[in-house]
């Protein structure tokens, strides 16, 4: 085995392992417990053990990523080498900048010109805890253009960063992974001649974190449906189940946001004004709910459209995605139109 790979046992004290990380290191090989389940990996043993979480985390915050599990070894690759490895990059099937945010663009069906643009940014993937690179790229709504304008095109942003994701912010290695982002959104909205107020961030739970942070970063119109603006209840209820913890992020959601909030309030991002250019789906049947209400709503219900969904099947987070998507989709219809919306909470049902 070469210096560009080096095996640990998942319970490896930390301090040793960053001493045999080195800048020619591209993979780590990481061997799980003996006699581990078919399905245990790195990630679900994280879960369950101290000294696994903690190597995770280090590698983690070193900028490696988990890509296979395979004879009770969990493969993980340095951020960098990330397009060597995964195939649907090197096929040309998904692209990377030089930053290496990966993505994909769709022209508008029909051969017709693209005026607009729909950005969707992914949402947990629904194994939250694979090893597989697709954790990082969940394809939601994949049928979306046929309800889009035809001269709508399509961006989708692979989340990359964290463990189960960096929720399209920044990251303690990715410390510049918000203004990757913003520059891809810069970069193709010039490359295809998409003017600034046709484009619609879109994205649901963890994808709504990023279409909101960014829409309001960037001054772009959003729908962000249920996102997830505070790390308490995942860390508090679900003993930290998104892995955002432990020194992998910075600074907290709440705070990023709230951050983000007093800059708009300072003036010094796109007010919004009697209408609004942000769009946010919401539900009180959600857990989410009064995280929303206490960071978004109480700032904001001058400048964001809210959208309060009693759905009598919303029980949980997760059922709010799947219970508005037609308010979803009229929300991005009316934004690419450019039809008024007005700020202020909604109630539908």
């Amino acid at each position: 085995m070469s210096d560009a790979v080096i095996q640990i046992p998942y319970n490896n004290p930390w301090e040793d392992t960053a001493s045999q990380l080195s800048s020619t290191t591209k993979y780590v090989h990481v061997t799980l417990a003996e006699g581990s389940s078919e399905d245990m990996n790195l990630i679900r043993l994280a879960r369950k053990i101290p000294a696994a979480r903690s190597t995770l985390v280090g590698l983690t915050n070193s900028g490696f990523h988990a890509y296979l599990t395979r004879e009770n070894v969990t493969r993980l690759v340095r951020y960098d080498s990330i397009p060597d490895l995964w195939l649907k990059v090197k096929d040309g099937e998904y692209s990377v900048t030089e930053e290496g945010v990966v993505y994909t663009y769709t022209p508008p069906l029909a051969g017709a010109l693209p005026k607009r643009l729909i950005v969707v940014f992914s949402s947990i993937h629904e194994d939250m805890y694979t090893t597989s690179l697709t954790r990082h790229f969940m394809q939601n709504f994949p049928t979306i253009q046929k309800y889009l304008p035809s001269d709508a095109a399509v961006l989708r942003i692979a989340d990359l960063g964290g463990v189960a994701g960096s929720f399209y912010l920044n990251t303690t290695y990715l410390r510049d992974n918000v203004m990757a982002i913003q520059r891809l959104l810069s970069s193709v909205t010039k490359l295809h001649r998409i003017g600034h107020d046709s484009v619609v961030l879109y994205g649901v739970s963890k994808g709504g974190t990023g279409a909101l942070y960014h829409a309001l970063r960037g001054g772009y119109r959003c729908v962000a449906v249920d996102p997830i603006v505070s790390d308490v209840y995942y860390e508090e209820r679900y003993g930290d189940s998104h892995f955002t913890a432990n020194g992998i992020f910075p600074s907290t959601k709440q705070t990023v946001f709230r951050r983000l909030i007093h800059e708009v309030f300072d003036g010094t991002l796109p007010n919004a004004g009697e209408y609004s250019r942000w769009s946010v789906i919401c539900s009180d049947f959600s857990p989410q709910f009064p995280y929303i209400s206490d960071i978004l709503v109480s700032s904001l219900t001058d400048r964001i459209s809210f959208f309060n969904s009693r759905h009598s099947q919303i029980k949980d987070h997760p059922d709010v995605g799947p219970r508005t998507v037609n308010t979803a989709t009229m929300l991005m219809n009316m934004h690419l139109y450019g039809v008024p919306l007005r700020s202020g909470m909604n109630q539908i049902d």
